[in-house]
């Protein structure tokens, strides 16, 4: 079978979108496949200034007032309530019933199940060690800390690099039945971007007919005996002194029902990311960098508020998932209410050349997806910047042999994980937004289309050739390999921010996914929380070249959360 090119269903699939400001996620792995949706169950509640449970003293506090216990209409009896049916919930679920924990019950806000990432970041799989990719925990430990500013318990860090290989071989086990396989992407190129290591923890599920793998586990859950239910959002918790021992789901139009859960409660309802009052409330300067919204429908801190309200406490700093792969006309600029019109998918985040609107260069581009963002936030009163590049866009591409979600290369690893989409692609997403991409033969006619002062755009770029010519970046220190100079007609340019996925700073937990009490960080009986509802992993950003950690995260939680509880 062909891995290195993109497939015919998968490009027609991605050129079906072209409306929506989601077109194109099919051909890349790690993009968002879920979709837009309201901030319907956002709190605007105000109350006086107080100190918040996230650490912080706030005019008001975000996570509003706990609602009062509404009348129900049903009482259940279970062992488990999970709350939220997306990547780790429906993991949770999957672990419960294969370790016999059957009467649990899974409760959902949105219709239908979310999205399974591919991208799964682990250590010491099966699959690793089959293809001998290897990498040192305390490396990554320390590594995962440092991009945290070491705001994080490195207990968890620890954790997730111990533990994750046996929860994914576990995964990877219950899904074989259904002719899914466990690869590990082991063609990192030099292993570098830029500055950066990228270390062997990548790994993902190769899925027949692209499809999400979370319907497999639904399917595994209820053949165990597992009970979902949708339409069902999360109310408020229940507890017994200091114990959580159940929940109020339901909703006005469809009935409260009272969970009664023997063992405990888990929160698994995602971040806030969906809901942009309370993000800029948040992470006012994460929202600034943004000029698109991918992430999943019903993501407005639910579980976050539902826990504080039952005394946990929230990471106290923000981080956010925002990718370097929004697009919009000229002009445009970050924050709510977003502008942005497409998702650039993996021809964003090459290490092209980026200008602000005043056609001056302003970081080393060959960083981590958020960190040019970042870099662009502080130069630019817009907060975005431009992205631009030359005829020779795929030579670079080959040369810059970006890894991760933003590959274009195709890979050479065996098992094949059919890894970069090659020219094809990069020619496709050029196709997909020629109305927002500026296309000329000369650095000045660009600059116009643009929005840009020329004279000031082609002294940056006479600049930055003359650097590329001596191999060496004296103004911002990019390395050569990626220092490649514009001079082969026509160029390219386009309005580049952020596209948000996914919030990450969730409730505090401990290395058995309790959820701790504010007072003394003990934990609170009966309530775990698992992916993006919990934190003390991340912290300002998010560390993408330890490829699909979050999600790897996320299942690895899913599968100790089980068996804590089993």
């Amino acid at each position: 079978m062909e891995t290195n090119a993109m497939d015919r269903r998968t490009f027609l699939g991605a050129g079906a979108l072209l409306g929506g400001a989601l077109a194109g996620n099919a051909l890349w792995g790690c993009t968002p496949q879920t979709s837009l949706g309201s901030t319907e169950g956002a709190s605007t509640e105000k109350q006086e200034k107080t100190s918040s449970p996230s650490g912080t003293a706030n005019e008001e506090s975000w996570y509003g007032t706990e609602p009062e216990t509404p009348d129900v209409s049903e009482t259940l009896d279970v062992d488990v309530l999970v709350c939220g049916a997306g990547h780790s919930g429906v993991a949770c679920a999957a672990v419960l019933g294969a370790k016999g924990v059957s009467n649990t019950l899974v409760v959902e806000k949105n219709p239908t199940i979310g999205t399974g990432r591919m991208y799964i970041g682990a250590i010491d799989t099966a699959a690793q060690k089959a293809a001998d990719a290897k990498c040192d925990k305390m490396t990554a430990v320390n590594e995962l800390a440092r991009y945290a500013s070491n705001r994080c318990d490195e207990q968890l860090l620890k954790l997730w690099a111990d533990r994750s290989g046996e929860a994914i071989d576990f995964l990877a086990d219950e899904l074989a039945e259904f002719g899914i396989t466990h690869v590990a992407e082991t063609d990192l190129g030099e292993g570098r971007h830029g500055y950066y290591d990228c270390p062997n923890v990548h790994t993902k599920f190769i899925i027949p007919d692209n499809e999400n793998y979370l319907p497999y586990l639904q399917q595994k859950a209820e053949n165990y005996g597992v009970t979902f239910r949708f339409d069902t959002p999360l109310v408020k918790l229940l507890k017994d002194n200091d114990k959580v021992v159940g929940a109020i789901v339901g909703s006005e139009d469809n009935g409260y029902i009272q969970v009664n859960a023997k063992k405990g409660v888990v929160l698994a309802c995602g971040g806030y990311a969906n809901d942009p009052e309370l993000l800029q409330k948040l992470n006012p300067v994460g929202q600034e960098t943004v000029v698109l919204d991918t992430s999943q429908a019903g993501a407005t801190g639910d579980a976050i508020k539902a826990g504080i309200w039952a005394g946990g406490f929230k990471d106290a700093v923000a981080s956010a998932m925002v990718f370097d792969r929004a697009i919009g006309n000229p002009g445009i600029k970050g924050g709510y209410p977003y502008e942005g019109s497409g998702f650039f998918m993996n021809f964003g985040s090459q290490p092209f050349l980026r200008v602000t609107y005043n056609g001056k260069r302003f970081c080393n581009e060959a960083a981590p997806y958020d960190f040019t963002l970042h870099s662009a936030w502080v130069a630019s009163p817009e907060h975005i910047c431009c992205v631009l590049w030359d005829a020779n866009y795929y030579e670079n591409a080959e040369a810059f042999h970006t890894v991760g979600c933003s590959r274009i290369v195709p890979s050479n690893a065996s098992p094949a994980t059919g890894e970069g989409g090659g020219k094809a692609a990069m020619d496709a997403t050029l196709e997909m937004y020629a109305d927002a991409i500026q296309k000329a033969d000369t650095l000045e006619e660009l600059a116009e289309k643009l929005g840009i002062p020329s004279d000031t755009l082609v002294a940056t770029v006479d600049r930055y050739n003359e650097l590329a010519e001596k191999g060496v970046d004296e103004d911002f220190g990019k390395p050569a390999r990626d220092l490649i100079a514009l001079k082969t007609p026509p160029f390219y340019g386009v309005p580049l921010g952020g596209s948000l996925l996914t919030t990450m700073d969730g409730l505090r937990i401990n290395s058995n996914l309790q959820v701790l009490n504010q007072a003394d960080y003990e934990p609170i009986e009966g309530l775990y929380a698992i992916g993006d509802t919990s934190g003390g992993f991340f912290c300002n950003n998010y560390p993408e070249l330890y490829v699909g950690v979050a999600a790897g995260r996320s299942l690895t939680w899913a599968y100790l959360a089980a068996l804590e509880l089993a």
